[in-house]
């Protein structure tokens, strides 16, 4: 897996709660037709033609985590949430851990294997998430 720099969000105006829910991507700065969930990008990794993407929602005190494999067009092809009620996914740090994995590690250390999965047949066609909490 390999970090990139080459995504970002558009920004909002006007008060938080009027917000949507979905944002356009921008490639180099230039505009996609792809919208995702949240609001800043956290970490972005190519892998083989696709890409990870983690943003968050910008939410003091209640921070989310969505974790993105997007396709070569950018299209959403497996999605993760980490979400809790009146707590917090706020993102530490990543590191990758091989060619297809990283290592999440969440404010308070919780930490969480995430790797992408080569397609297996007709139950998975495509490249998907697979997400597992580490012991502390």
């Amino acid at each position: 897996m390999t970090p990139i720099t080459r995504f970002s969000l558009a920004t909002h105006d006007g008060p938080y709660e009027k917000w949507p829910r979905m944002t356009a991507l921008f490639d180099d700065g230039q505009p996609t037709a792809a919208k995702l969930p949240g609001y800043v990008i956290e970490a972005q990794y190519a892998w083989q033609d696709y890409f990870l993407v983690i943003t968050s929602h910008d939410c003091l005190f209640e921070e989310t985590s969505t974790l993105l494999l997007l396709g070569p067009r950018f299209e959403i092809l497996s999605r993760k949430d980490l979400f809790v009620m009146y707590g917090t996914y706020l993102l530490e740090s990543h590191t990758p851990l091989g060619d297809d994995a990283l290592r999440l590690v969440y404010l308070g250390g919780t930490a969480f294997s995430l790797t992408i999965k080569a397609p297996s047949g007709w139950i998975h066609p495509k490249p998907y998430l697979s997400l597992r909490k580490l012991d502390a």
